[in-house]
């Protein structure tokens, strides 16, 4: 079989091999060798090229080349050697090469601390990865400290920028009087949240009245676009995020406090501008009519 060349992302296996799953889903999944997977991480985007074994149908990929690196932030435990020197073993065949950890790079770190690690050099031809310590974690044995683990690995924003904070800390925490113009007001309206008694912000809210037809139904979301505007440091940083993260009794928010938990909370018997829909809904459940609008609630 005459060698081409494919692209495709990199799936690493426990034991060091690895696949390269291919753009064009029409051909099937590469096998990567140990040697070839050396320095390459999963969901590292690379080119290889394609080969047949001589007995039997399985396609492989030799001479690796990296197109863009997937993996950014890792999390491991320092090992200090006998010259001082700080390193991360690939112990699990997560990367498939040591990470060397400059003194200037170690934030303190020690010998038996588990740390996050943020990737400044690739290896290349044999080469070690270099790393920064961002974070020492504390002891790995900790159940406690596996909920950054879990962020870190999979690369959670924990912590906005200043800007970011700054612009959230200057949005008043009540509806002003200008905010309201051209909205429908349905403060007299009573609202109920859906959110659990135990939620971290309040999104959603409906109010319902009985007709001599059936239902008129309003369901109201709170207005987060009116607060965070394109091209602002509160959307790229929501944007990075895509969504607020929730693990057992922790929340990592997609926009600050100000926001999630504030003013862009649906909370009892505050004003909040809301998007609305409302329907109409016969006995059988057939929605007759509705209509979408900016409103202000309470």
């Amino acid at each position: 079989m005459k060698s081409t060349r494919v692209i495709g992302l990199v799936k690493r296996h426990p034991d060091g091999f690895g696949f390269l799953i291919p753009d064009d889903s029409e051909m099937p999944d590469l096998f990567l060798s140990r040697k070839e997977m050396e320095g390459v991480m999963t969901n590292d985007r690379v080119s290889a090229a394609v080969h047949k074994e001589d007995r039997g149908d399985r396609l492989y990929g030799s001479h690796v080349e990296v197109i863009k690196r997937g993996v950014a932030r890792i999390v491991g435990k320092v090992k200090k050697k006998s010259s001082g020197e700080l390193e991360v073993v690939d112990g699990m065949q997560k990367w498939g090469a040591t990470i060397k950890i400059p003194f200037k790079n170690s934030r303190g770190a020690t010998d038996g601390d588990l740390v996050a690690l943020d990737i400044v050099e690739y290896p290349k031809s044999g080469s070690d990865f270099i790393a920064r310590v961002v974070e020492i974690i504390g002891d790995d044995q900790d159940p406690n400290n596996d909920l950054k683990r879990v962020l870190h690995n999979n690369s959670v924003p924990m912590d906005f920028s200043f800007a970011t904070l700054n612009q959230a800390r200057n949005i008043s925490q009540k509806v002003l009087d200008k905010e309201r113009e051209g909205r429908k007001d349905l403060t007299m309206k009573t609202f109920i949240t859906i959110d659990g008694v135990t939620a971290k912000d309040f999104d959603d809210a409906i109010y319902v009245e009985q007709r001599e037809n059936g239902f008129r139904l309003w369901v109201a979301i709170a207005d987060v676009s009116h607060y965070v505007r394109p091209k602002t440091d509160l959307d790229d940083q929501a944007y990075e995020r895509g969504t607020s993260v929730y693990l057992p009794n922790f929340v990592v928010p997609m926009l600050p406090e100000e926001l999630s938990n504030g003013i862009c909370s649906l909370k009892p018997e505050v004003d909040r501008l809301a998007f609305v829909c409302e329907m109409g809904i016969a006995f059988d459940g057939e929605v007759s009519d509705s209509s979408v609008y900016e409103a202000v609630i309470n």
